[in-house]
């Protein structure tokens, strides 16, 4: 995930770093090629040209030109060009603030992955599991260069909308599906709240549900979490008042 730099021919003592042929300009069979994925120089033998879409240029710069590339450089990308093993989130995370794509990608990302707990637990629900729902609701938050590529070109935005909205209308019309909503803290009225509506708001502390506007006419304080403190702070004064009669009656038994 880091963009090799140019190593230079003294640093590979001029010679293929695949074959370790020795590389010259005197022959147009034997020129040096720069792979850009390793920054290494290789023979005509082991560099075709290939052409491909460096992995760290995409993380760090969002870059999607084509360079050249090993064969070897060339076979591992397309081997590993479906397989989600780049945490955009770890190694670059401020790519979120500059692609709108990725952002809105990766809140639908955490939308599924409270999906996939309410579908999981549903017989009909399951079958809604698609490779693409299994993929992008991953707890792990990967992506593959596949998935990368398909949001640069807007294809992935209209798949995740129709998926989603499927998922959405399932969950809302099954009742054992909407039967794990939530009501609000606040207002409590008769609508059902679930974590991936988007005027929702979920504590993360106890996991009750609020309207957005509702949390923030409270100060943005839970008012469960409120409860709870004050239910501990009941119990132990109790446990303390107890704990100090009892420390007192033995008292008036030892002389």
């Amino acid at each position: 995930m880091s963009i090799c730099p140019e190593k230079g021919l003294a640093a590979q003592d001029y010679k293929c770093a695949e074959c370790q042929t020795a590389l010259t300009f005197k022959d147009m069979w034997n020129e040096p090629r720069l792979c850009d994925y390793t920054g290494l120089y290789f023979c005509a033998t082991c560099h075709w040209n290939d052409l491909s879409a460096i992995p760290a240029r995409v993380i760090h710069n969002w870059d999607w030109e084509k360079r050249y590339v090993s064969r070897i450089a060339y076979q591992m990308l397309n081997l590993s060009w479906s397989r989600p093993y780049i945490d955009v989130e770890k190694i670059n995370p401020r790519l979120f603030n500059f692609i709108a794509e990725l952002e809105w990608v990766h809140k639908m990302r955490k939308d599924l992955e409270w999906m996939r707990r309410y579908l999981c637990a549903c017989a009909d629900g399951t079958n809604l599991l698609s490779p693409l729902f299994v993929q992008l609701g991953d707890v792990n938050k990967k992506y593959s260069m596949s998935h990368l590529q398909a949001i640069n070109d807007g294809s992935l935005e209209t798949q995740l909308t129709e998926l989603t909205e499927v998922c959405r209308s399932h969950i809302t019309s099954c009742d054992l599906c909407s039967g794990k909503g939530y009501l609000c803290e606040v207002c409590k009225n008769n609508e059902v709240l679930y974590p991936f509506d988007s005027g929702a708001l979920m504590c993360d502390k106890c996991n009750s549900m609020y309207h957005r506007g509702c949390w923030l006419r409270k100060g943005q304080k839970c008012l469960k979490c409120l409860r709870l403190e004050e239910r501990k702070k009941t119990v132990d004064e109790v446990q303390t008042e107890i704990t100090d009669t009892l420390e007192y009656d033995i008292d008036k038994f030892v002389n």
